[in-house]
């Protein structure tokens, strides 16, 4: 990629040097041969911008350029007195030739047919013709000006006179019209005529490769870059004649440019031309210019036929992966068609939702809407936009929570699976999540008492994950999100994307990555030194809920003062310890006790580090109904020493960043309970 655009900006600057483009006011795109002072070209095609209008020498008189046309390569050229409204005779010089005859030679050339030149006489005497005309404001007291005119295209040579001057008269000047001079034209028609200026043109027309050698000779100078400039437009034009003159295919377009590439390199190398000498540097930046222009479009080129390749096998893949996760969902979905959830087509969950008016909320998983089933129960459809693998995350769900039946577990309705369109239709829970309230500024929202309720709901419902169903039920994700509230603010888990069945008496259960949320993910799920797979992962997350619902703030705090509050369960420990040693002793030291102190001694139960170490969801349902001096004070949860907490911070950040890289394979066991 680099080498890519090191060759591309090499190309972009050279291209810069021999196609440069200036401009001059009105005048845009001024491009070889004509240029700028300090471009690369010759003096014979130099302009000058003075005062933002532009101008041109022609036999060392300046004119105003009013217009130039590339296609044409023609120039427009005014007197720049005349342009500006003056009375002024114009700037074209004759030279004397005889003594009765006046001639100019015109060393640009311009088209002779359909011009006229006007030439200006001063006479003492009145002059009795009327191919002579009056110009009152050059006349004076004593002579008066006159102007007449001559068809150019009567003159075959590049020597023009003016014949059979009156003996009362002396030439003034001459000047180049577009018109002639009609019978009734008076002075100012005459300055009208003469504002309009007059077209000059230059001959350039690059042809076969092997004339352009012949062209620099006639540049007045023998720049590199006038002559590289002159190659560069000549291959153009050439490349630009030879797509053009044939039907545009790919393999035209290529032999076009390489013959005139070759053509381009020619036209600079000529040992035998003088004028060339100085171009052989030039040669050499071109050579490697065009070496680089090559690799570019042979890196396009592969790249064009490449990417059709790799996207066409992406997408190939993609629809395959489609086609199995489609086809396994509709297995599973057949297999266990018993289930008493109802299967919605997507045109009912659209007409459910309103058509997804009211969104609830969004997640990795997709959104939830609000919605209302034909009887007038409200319901809120989860749409799943990303399903992991062959939608394991999409039967995971269905097959819990489709089978089970408790107060403390979210209830499903329905679900629709229509190709990649999957939903899943569930009871609407009108206070919405837990996070809302015990993360709240109002830190009253929730009293302790009903902190300690809702607690002993979710525990309950975890517990019958664990040992009330069929097969045993791993939630993984227990987090303050997935519990929502009904109009009783009773709690409901909810979100078994992650969940797995394992039968009762497993008490080791195989996963190929750690799943979960950082924060509540079980020490176990990161690295097996903690311990095996099992129910007591649901127990350690369970733990960390439970810490953070007493406490109303999040466990791990980037934001704190000090190091030792970062960690928020490690500063519960030892202020809970500090007031079971001093209980007796100081009563204000007694500040857990009651409701608050029975919750931290529970969570701090749950998330030690071992999971032998942690009680089963029934035990902590019976803690949860004791008083804080009937539960034994827990062990520090922490892997490290009492004086220092801040050590945690650290691993859990390691903890955070091995999420992602860690992969266990765990060999399941069968062990009878």
């Amino acid at each position: 990629m680099r080498l890519f655009a090191s060759l591309l900006t090499f190309f972009l600057l050279f291209w810069n040097v021999v196609d440069s483009i200036s401009s001059c006011r009105d005048l845009q795109n001024i491009t070889y041969p004509n240029h700028m002072p300090g471009s690369c070209g010759g003096k014979l095609f130099e302009l000058y911008c003075e005062g933002d209008n532009p101008f041109f020498y022609v036999q060392s008189t300046k004119y105003l350029l009013t217009d130039i046309s590339f296609q044409n390569q023609t120039l427009r050229l005014v007197d720049p007195l005349l342009a500006a409204g003056d009375c002024h005779i114009p700037n074209l010089t004759l030279y004397l030739k005889e003594s009765s005859q006046y001639s100019f030679n015109m060393n640009y050339s311009f088209n002779q047919n359909g011009y006229y030149l006007l030439t200006f006489v001063n006479c003492t005497r009145e002059i009795n013709d009327s191919s002579y005309k009056v110009i009152p404001c050059m006349s004076g007291p004593r002579s008066t000006v006159y102007a007449t005119s001559s068809d150019l295209s009567l003159n075959m040579l590049n020597m023009y006179y003016v014949f059979d001057l009156p003996e009362s008269c002396s030439y003034l000047s001459s000047a180049l019209t577009e018109d002639s001079i009609e019978q009734n034209d008076m002075g100012d028609d005459i300055m009208v005529i003469l504002r309009k200026g007059f077209v000059v043109s230059w001959n350039y027309q690059p042809g076969q490769f092997a004339d352009w050698r012949n062209y620099p000779l006639s540049f007045p100078t023998a720049q590199a870059c006038s002559v590289l400039q002159y190659c560069w437009t000549g291959s153009k034009r050439h490349f630009n004649d030879m797509i053009t003159s044939k039907y545009y295919k790919l393999l035209t377009w290529l032999t076009s440019l390489l013959y005139s590439e070759v053509g381009l390199l020619g036209c600079l190398y000529n040992p035998n031309d003088e004028i060339h000498t100085s171009s052989y540097v030039s040669f050499g930046f071109v050579l490697i210019f065009v070496a680089i222009l090559d690799i570019l479009l042979l890196l396009l080129g592969a790249r064009l036929v490449l990417a059709p390749c790799v996207m066409f096998s992406f997408l190939l893949h993609k629809l395959q992966r489609v086609s199995k996760s489609v086809n396994s969902i509709e297995k599973w979905l057949r297999k266990n068609e018993l289930l008493s959830v109802r299967r919605y087509d997507f045109i009912e969950i659209s007409i459910m939702t309103n058509y997804f008016r009211e969104k609830l909320g969004q997640g990795g998983f997709g959104s939830v809407y609000k919605g209302k089933l034909f009887n007038g129960h409200e319901v809120a459809v989860k749409t799943l936009s990303n399903s992991a693998g062959d939608g394991d995350d999409f039967i995971s769900e269905v097959a819990t929570i489709g089978r089970i039946h408790h107060a403390n577990i979210v209830r499903l309705i329905g679900f629709c699976s229509e190709g990649l369109k999957r939903a899943l239709v569930y009871a609407y829970m009108p206070n919405g999540s837990l996070d809302k309230y015990i993360f709240s500024s109002s830190n009253n929202v929730l009293s302790m008492e009903k902190r300690r309720e809702i607690a002993l709901g979710i525990a309950r419902g975890i517990d019958y994950l664990h040992r009330g169903c069929e097969m045993q039920i791993l939630h993984f994700d227990i987090k303050p999100h997935n519990i929502l509230l009904d109009h009783n603010l009773t709690p409901k888990i909810s979100d078994f994307g992650l969940a797995r069945l394992y039968p009762k008496d497993y008490t080791l259960v195989a996963l190929t990555a750690a799943r979960g949320t950082i924060g509540y993910i079980a020490p176990e799920l990161i690295s097996r030194t903690f311990g095996v797979i099992s129910h007591k992962a649901d127990v350690y997350s369970f733990g960390m809920l439970l810490m953070e619902m007493t406490s109303g703030r999040r466990n791990v705090d980037n934001y704190a003062e000090n190091s030792s509050q970062v960690y928020y369960p490690s500063l519960i420990y030892n202020q809970l310890n500090l007031a079971e040693q001093t209980r007796y002793l100081d009563n204000a030291a007694r500040q857990f006790g009651g409701i608050e102190g029975a919750l931290y001694k529970v969570a701090l139960w749950c998330i030690q580090m071992r999971a032998s170490s942690r009680p089963s969801m029934s035990r902590v349902i019976e803690m949860l109904q004791s008083d804080a001096d009937s539960i034994e004070m827990p062990p520090r949860p922490m892997t490290c020493s009492p004086g220092d907490v801040s050590v945690m911070p650290s691993q859990i950040e390691s903890c955070s960043i091995e999420l992602s890289e860690i992969s266990e394979e765990i060999s399941m066991l069968s062990m009878k309970g």
